[in-house]
This record gives structure tokens, C-alpha cells and sequence, in this order.
């Protein structure tokens, strides 16, 4: 895996995203999005519209926990298709498969629920429009496990570090696309 200078900034902004949501600064949550989508190559606006879906699903992914919290899996269930629906508008404007934003959301979900091999299953599957082969997949889904473990134990520079190693790779494999919403 090759460290760049935007493997770096890149790996270093989706790392302050955990750590915004967390202070539920969602705003600025936005606009580390944006910036990811902007040093990818897309313009601002654009960058500006898929940082606000991305920010709005994080929100939204909030009120599927606390549902889950106080017992109601059908209002969480709810909620996770809600979030689902914002990043599927995100995928839509990254010209990504709209499958990815449920990857994400499956992973997001199963995580919380502490299903970690059928967590890593949608990783997976969420990274296999990025044309690497079943090894680099299998990195790129370790790699955000490793950013999810650093995030759940507080940890800003195992999560960095690991977002930067997802960044590096993915980068590295000059995909037409990322399917990173987030």
C-alpha cells in the first residue's frame, strides 16, 4: 500500500467524520464529506449536496439506534430504510450502483448490533464495484473495521491511521469509482 498526501487528507477527514457525528456536529460533518468528494475530483456543489445526504444519514442512523435502544425494532428498521434513502441519493449523484448505500447501511446496522462477520460481509460487498480483486476487497473491509474499532474505543490515531491504509489502497488501484459514501 502506497501512503500519498491525499491518502492522508482523505483518511484523516473520513476519521473527524466518527468523531463528528459522536459530538452530533453535523454540519461540520457535511463539510468533511464535501471536502472527501472534492479532493476526489467533483465540484463543490455537487460535493456541497452529497456531504449534506451523507450528514442527513448519519442523523437519521442516530434515531435507529436510540430505537433499537428503547426496544422497537420496526421504528429502527424504519429508520436504517430512511438513512438508506440519503445515501442512495448520494450514490445516484457519485454515479455509484445504489446498492452500496444499502451495503453501507446493512453494515452500519449489524455493527451496532455487534454481528461483526456479517457486518464485514457487507463491507465487502459494498467495495466490489472497486474492480480490486477479492484480496484487495478483503483489506479495504479490514481496513474499516479497524477505523470502526478505533472509533468505538476512542481511539482518533488507530482511526486515522487505518482510514489513511483504506484511502492508500483504494487510491492505489485507480478505480474508475470509490464506493465510499461515508
Amino acid at each position: 500500500m502506497m501512503r500519498t498526501p491525499l491518502a492522508d487528507t482523505l483518511g484523516r477527514l473520513q476519521a473527524s467524520i466518527y468523531w463528528l457525528h459522536d459530538a452530533e456536529k453535523f454540519n461540520e460533518l457535511a463539510n468533511a464529506a464535501s471536502k472527501i468528494y472534492q479532493l476526489l475530483g467533483h465540484s463543490e456543489a455537487l460535493s456541497d449536496q452529497i456531504g449534506s445526504f451523507i450528514s442527513e444519514a448519519y442523523r437519521i442512523s442516530d434515531d435507529a439506534q436510540n430505537a433499537r435502544l428503547s426496544g422497537d425494532p420496526e421504528m429502527e428498521l424504519k429508520y436504517y430504510a430512511e438513512a438508506q434513502l440519503q445515501l442512495t441519493e448520494a450514490a445516484k449523484l457519485l454515479n455509484l450502483p445504489i446498492e452500496i448505500a444499502e451495503h453501507q447501511v446493512r453494515w452500519w446496522m449489524l455493527s451496532r448490533h455487534k454481528k461483526i462477520v456479517a457486518a464485514l460481509n457487507y463491507l465487502l460487498k459494498q467495495h466490489q464495484p472497486s474492480k480490486l480483486s477479492v484480496l484487495g476487497r478483503a483489506k479495504l473491509a479490514y481496513y474499516l473495521f479497524q477505523v470502526g474499532l478505533g472509533h468505538h474505543q476512542k481511539d482518533l490515531a488507530r482511526c486515522e491511521k487505518y482510514a489513511i491504509y483504506y484511502w492508500g489502497l483504494l487510491l492505489q488501484s485507480k478505480a474508475a469509482i470509490y464506493p465510499y459514501i461515508g
